[in-house]
């Protein structure tokens, strides 16, 4: 079983490798990372105001998914407007990007002029936010009849993502009209903990257990109070990953939860790897350090 540990003391040049511990919590999931592949790595950390009912399939080409009712994701082959018995949500990453804190890669004045010119007759747009998630959607009516609702999803990431969202709409017209309108001006951004445990980072005192396109790993540090040294443990929880720490650097915690409160920042590379996959993450994890007498982090010796 290839499960590896990594372990350093700062300030000092010891280090050590050991296998992880199969006891290891696994961290609770929140509703949005149920409604995402396990694959994707950007998307936003939110509560989204769907159907309790509504559910995830990944669709065939490996690059969109579908929120829906069990009911309708059954027979996706076959979908459209007369068999649907709910609207159905289909979402991918676009190639557009997000240029700032509320703005896009494209016009949005020039977008609604190209689609009116292409037919599609646009009766609604606007902006709104997810909390820090900027958001901008449209309505539009096609030359056959059918509304065509979608919705562009800044995710605030160093790579510019943006997550694009769009409807299969029903000819329950009301229920259609209903169900977007929720979705887009209902859904609200995750706080504190919950926000950092959507987006993989679930982060106790002395402890994060950090999650990303399907690696997973305990970090832990503890602070000792005689002379402030650290004690730094990453330990892979499954037989997959593996972790390389490069770095630490001491930090504070920013933004309102917990605001202030000593952390220490682990930089390295999470690699995560089978038969049929592999992905190289670039990752910071962030840990609450705790303040001990003595280290209790105690490397495998053998």
């Amino acid at each position: 079983m290839k499960r590896c540990l990594y372990y350093i003391i700062i300030a000092t040049t010891l280090s050590f490798v050991a296998h992880a511990d199969d006891n290891s919590e696994q961290p609770t999931i929140s509703r949005i990372n149920k409604l995402i592949p396990n694959t994707w790595i950007e998307y936003p950390a939110i509560e989204p105001a769907i159907p309790s009912d509504f559910i995830m399939k990944p669709d065939d080409d490996g690059m969109s998914i579908f929120w829906g009712a069990e009911s309708d994701l059954e027979n996706l082959e076959n979908i459209d407007s007369a068999t649907l018995t709910n609207g159905l949500f289909i979402l991918q990453h676009s190639m557009e990007q997000q240029t700032g804190p509320n703005s896009f890669s494209f016009n949005k004045k020039d977008l609604i002029r190209e689609f009116n010119t292409a037919g599609l007759q646009v009766v609604r747009a606007g902006n709104t936010n997810w909390g820090q998630y900027p958001i901008f959607f449209y309505e539009g009516v096609a030359l056959d009849g059918r509304v065509v609702r979608s919705a562009w999803v800044g995710l605030n990431s160093p790579e510019k993502g943006v997550l694009a969202i769009s409807m299969i709409s029903t000819k329950n017209k009301m229920n259609d009209e209903r169900l977007w309108n929720r979705l887009i001006h209902s859904t609200k951004q995750l706080k504190g903990y919950e926000y950092f445990r959507a987006i993989g980072s679930d982060m106790k005192n002395g402890c994060t257990t950090y999650t990303c396109a399907m690696g997973v790993v305990e970090a832990k540090v503890q602070q000792r109070r005689k002379d402030k040294k650290l004690a730094i443990r990453v330990t892979s929880l499954n037989e997959n990953t593996t972790f390389n720490v490069q770095k630490s650097v001491q930090a504070t915690m920013m933004g309102p939860w917990r605001h202030g409160e000593n952390l220490t920042k682990i930089y390295g590379t999470m690699v995560y790897e089978d038969e049929n996959y592999k992905n190289v993450i670039n990752s910071v994890i962030n840990v609450f350090n705790e303040d001990v007498t003595d280290f209790s982090i105690n490397p495998d010796q053998t």
